[in-house]
């Protein structure tokens, strides 16, 4: 596919979607065991990849919040 073209866009946010998706599992590392080394898995990531329709935008399955940013200094 052409980069910059409406598929490769398609494609893009497709896959944000699915990082945004993950990211519950972040947070204090004193508190929480961090995933980073199975979401950049190879399997994993052919995982994610497989679910993207390249016709179809996914729904987004959660409900709209405000204040959905982490902030760390």
């Amino acid at each position: 596919m052409r980069e910059g073209s409406a598929d490769d866009y398609h494609f893009l946010v497709e896959a944000v979607k699915r990082a945004f998706l993950d990211r519950d599992g972040i947070g204090d590392p004193d508190f929480e065991a961090p995933e980073v080394a199975s979401w950049l898995s190879a399997a994993h990531l052919r995982e994610r990849a497989a679910t993207i329709d390249p016709t179809r935008a996914m729904p987004w399955p959660r409900p709209f919040q405000t204040g959905d940013t982490v902030f760390f200094a």
